[in-house]
């Protein structure tokens, strides 16, 4: 069984060592990696 590790900027719930998505923003241990929000509005 995989183990759930919530995100301490979020408080998303994810997979251990995986980035997830969270509101167009791609974080990994806490920090934003992507931020697809600044994208579409640059468009």
């Amino acid at each position: 069984m995989p183990t759930i590790a919530t995100d301490p900027t979020t408080g998303e719930m994810h997979l251990y060592h995986r980035a997830h998505w969270h509101e167009g923003k791609l974080y990994y241990r806490g920090q934003v990696l992507m931020d697809k929000t600044e994208e579409e509005s640059a468009a």
